[in-house]
């Protein structure tokens, strides 16, 4: 079995969008016009194909660190965007990706002008082809709007693009822009064409779906969805995580087990879409704002109905607020609607959310954590038939107690045998000073939780246990063979 990563980067591009128009009012599809125009100018430079490809990839995600840009923004003035910041952000994010050529920079320096008053003062000639090509597609759709722009306003663009070339252009990308953009490109643009032309001009990335490479982007989805809202925390995160546990655990294969964990990375992507006034909403929502956070799971199935055979992971991510017993959402589907593995997620997604006091409670009343789980996965027979509760149980030994226990203030933890070996809590005091190199990584509003692979954690074991703050981190020894969070939290102490 295969899966098409560009079919899988363009679905982030469009749950992308859905963040930026609400944030900034550009127009729908706008990361699939740029990747368009990108490949079209790299044809016309001569790119070649693998090249062209990390290219269209780099420009479906340029935006990719929006969610965690956003966050950052908030209390500053509107007229005083840190561009470097959300540049920065996006290039690491993109990294990960198994690209096939380097992409340094791409991302990086797509704000860059040629007459260096971009956000790093880079002049033309001092950046890459791949920014300059992202750059002047972005400027230009955002501010010419390509979606509706009448076919008789082409002069006037090209003239203005002239007119900037060695000043917010480079001189080769915009010559090439002026040549490729004609009525026939402009009209392929539309939004009810574009899906069609990024198919015909896009070149097809198929990786098998044993193949690890697909884990760094499943990672950078969750990534990208918990920076959506400081209330979700790592949450999209740790239920890939322990998804990835409970399949071991059932003696998966490597590609179930892949899946399972693309599935849980993507089960909340519906959410970018949820206006952030009604995901950060302290306290109870009203019945409207309560049916608009519900409809994230709609637009989780809208989006990933794009990719064609992933259906079964479409029906694992997109049924995780469903129940036995057709009391769930949206669809109200029973038992003979739910397979395993949506069951098997959908408990998880409630044991994470209420081990980590998450912040929306329906609008009669917020549930001590304990009591939502027995009640969701015992007395209302979510899922007892099959006994995954019990297996959640013996994955994740300490159960709720024990994670409630750590949620309230806790000593000094000064060795890694707290626990019986399994867990050990860490205060955090240098955090706040290494924070500022990963902004909107480390929330420090909140108390949280990471899993951590035991083999990573006796890097920094006995060096850096003495951090002191008033919120503190959960780390659970397991054997995961990956973890983007552990990743980011060792790199802060490098």
């Amino acid at each position: 079995m295969t899966i098409r990563m560009d079919s899988l980067i363009q679905v982030l591009a469009q749950a992308l969008d859905m963040v930026e128009i609400s944030y900034i009012g550009v127009t729908t599809n706008h990361g699939k016009r740029i990747a368009v125009l990108c490949a079209a100018m790299g044809k016309k430079l001569g790119i070649l194909e693998a090249e062209l490809s990390d290219l269209v990839s780099c420009a479906l995600l340029h935006d990719n660190a929006l969610t965690e840009y956003i966050l950052l923004q908030q209390g500053r003035e509107e007229d005083d965007p840190n561009l470097g910041i959300h540049c920065t952000i996006g290039q690491t994010n993109a990294q990960i990706i198994p690209f096939n050529r380097s992409i340094d920079g791409i991302i990086l320096y797509h704000h860059e002008r040629a007459d260096s008053l971009g956000p790093f003062g880079m002049s033309e000639g001092q950046y890459p082809l791949g920014a300059e090509l992202i750059a002047i597609s972005d400027m230009v759709d955002a501010e010419w709007d390509l979606e509706s722009l009448p076919a008789g306003k082409l002069p006037s663009l090209h003239d203005k693009i002239k007119a900037e070339i060695h000043n917010r252009f480079t001189e080769r990308a915009g010559n090439a822009f002026i040549e490729i953009l004609d009525e026939e490109m402009l009209s392929s643009l539309r939004n009810d064409k574009i899906s069609e032309t990024v198919n015909s001009m896009i070149p097809v990335w198929n990786l098998s779906m044993d193949d690890p490479s697909i884990i760094p982007i499943a990672e950078l989805i969750s990534h990208i969805i918990d920076r959506k809202s400081i209330s979700t925390g790592i949450h999209t995160e740790q239920i890939a995580n322990r998804i990835w546990l409970m399949s071991e655990h059932y003696g998966y294969e490597m590609t179930e087990k892949i899946k399972l964990y693309l599935a849980a990375a993507l089960h909340d992507i519906g959410k970018l879409a949820i206006p952030s006034e009604v995901l950060e909403k302290p306290g109870k929502l009203n019945n409207d704002e309560y049916q608009i956070i519900q409809n994230h799971v709609v637009q989780t199935r809208s989006l990933l109905s794009a990719m064609e055979g992933l259906e079964l992971i479409t029906e694992w991510a997109a049924n995780h607020h469903e129940k036995l017993d057709g009391t769930g959402y949206p669809h109200a589907k029973n038992s003979g609607d739910l397979d395993f593995n949506s069951r098997l997620m959908a408990c998880i997604d409630i044991y994470q959310a209420a081990g980590g006091y998450f912040q929306h409670a329906d609008p009669g009343g917020h549930k001590h954590p304990h009591d939502i789980v027995v009640t969701e996965l015992m007395v209302n027979n979510f899922q007892c038939k099959l006994g995954i509760f019990a297996a959640l149980q013996a994955v994740f030994d300490n159960g709720f107690a024990d994670c409630h226990k750590h949620r309230r203030r806790h000593p000094l933890a000064r060795n890694i045998g707290d626990n019986n070996g399994k867990v050990i809590i860490v205060n955090k005091k240098e955090i706040v000073k290494i924070a500022a190199h990963f902004p909107g990584r480390i929330n420090l509003r909140k108390k949280f939780e990471f899993i951590f692979p035991a083999a990573e954690w006796g890097k920094i074991a006995g060096q850096h246990t003495n951090l002191n703050l008033r919120c503190y981190v959960k780390l659970r020894i397991n054997t995961l063979p990956f973890s983007r969070s552990f990743g980011n939290f060792i790199n802060m102490f490098a």
